[in-house]
């Protein structure tokens, strides 16, 4: 059995398919308020079975930094993507990275599977993180992507690479990453954060990429070329996440959608009358798709969306396309990717 404990419930969708899939799979959730996704679709772990499931499940993973140290021993040996403190300064040590401040270029996100002893695959990421088209608005987690697997060393790779043992002192499996910004100027990265863990939404476009099952279960995978983007389908009063907002407008807004072919629905569930807005964040849900290039998985994206039917105004960015072409293009011309 793989078990997945979460703060909100943000791997829920990876539980459905693997479920889908066959797998025993569970799922504990710990904000309270966040119970409430995906009721009538899937079982969820409460708190007093917890100690129980763990010890039963064959791997227990991490979707957020949930602290739950009455646990102790019992995740010896089996967890992953737990995340562990460690300082800024000493990863730019590590690496050998350089800050600078107010740096202005293209972001750029890469990542590092570990298995506990060494790296099993490397991927870089677009990510465009305001909240509205154009680059205006809040700074999100995510609002659209542009990811793909990459099997050769290149830009950040000997970064990642060089904090192995930093992983292996911390008996850490699982996921790391470095957000940097290339220079306009100077033309190279600039470290800007490090992230242990799951990332969202960037999770979704790479289990686009590969078969989910097997890699979640074994951290294997098949070669898979192409690129894998995504964009965060929401409805108001998102990104405000006041309850009285959410009641009375968010919460029990009719769905019509399949729990699959690229959508990973999030706050949703089951009812009498189909599915609806479990009304936690008027996160809806990231439409994914896949293609040889960019344009083919946007094009499928906007396609997907225009599907969709939904009770309520759809919030999402129209630019994601535009504005990953033109930061890929730059890339490409300056030997970077």
């Amino acid at each position: 059995m793989i078990l997945f404990i979460s703060n909100i419930g943000a791997s829920l969708p990876i539980v459905y398919r693997m479920r889908q899939e066959g797998i025993d799979t569970k799922i504990y959730i710990n904000k309270e308020s966040y119970k409430t996704c995906y009721d009538g679709i899937i079982p969820k772990v409460e708190l007093g079975d917890l100690k129980k499931e763990v010890l039963r499940a064959e791997k227990v993973i991490f979707d957020s930094d949930v602290n739950l140290e009455a646990l102790g021993d019992c995740l010896d040996g089996k967890s992953s993507c737990r995340s562990f403190e460690i300082e800024e300064a000493e990863i730019l040590k590590e690496t050998g990275m350089k800050t600078k401040k107010d740096v202005s270029g293209i972001k750029i996100t890469a990542e590092m599977w570990f298995n506990g002893k060494e790296s099993t695959l490397y991927t870089y990421c677009l990510p465009g993180q305001q909240w509205l088209t154009g680059n205006l608005g809040h700074l999100m987690s995510s609002q659209t992507n542009c990811l793909w697997i990459t099997d050769k060393p290149g830009l950040l790779v000997d970064s990642l690479n060089a904090l192995i043992p930093l992983l292996i002192k911390n008996s850490y499996v699982g996921p790391v990453s470095i957000d940097c910004v290339i220079g306009s100027r100077e033309k190279k990265p600039y470290y800007d954060s490090f992230h242990v863990g799951l990332r969202y939404d960037n999770i979704f476009c790479l289990l686009e990429l590969v078969s989910i099952s097997k890699f979640i279960t074994n951290n294997s995978f098949d070669s898979h070329e192409g690129f894998a983007c995504s964009e965060r389908i929401t409805i108001a009063p998102y990104p405000y996440t006041a309850k009285a907002l959410l009641d009375g407008i968010a919460k029990d807004v009719r769905i019509k959608t399949s729990l699959g072919n690229g959508f990973w629905c999030q706050d949703i569930k089951d009812s009498e009358d189909g599915l609806k807005c479990a009304g936690n964040d008027g996160l809806l849900g990231i439409m994914t798709a896949t293609g040889s290039r960019i344009e083919n998985s946007f094009g499928k994206i906007y396609k997907s969306i225009r599907k969709l039917e939904v009770d309520a105004p759809l919030q999402f960015r129209i630019d994601g396309l535009r504005e990953t072409t033109k930061k890929i293009k730059k890339l490409r011309t300056r030997n970077l990717v």
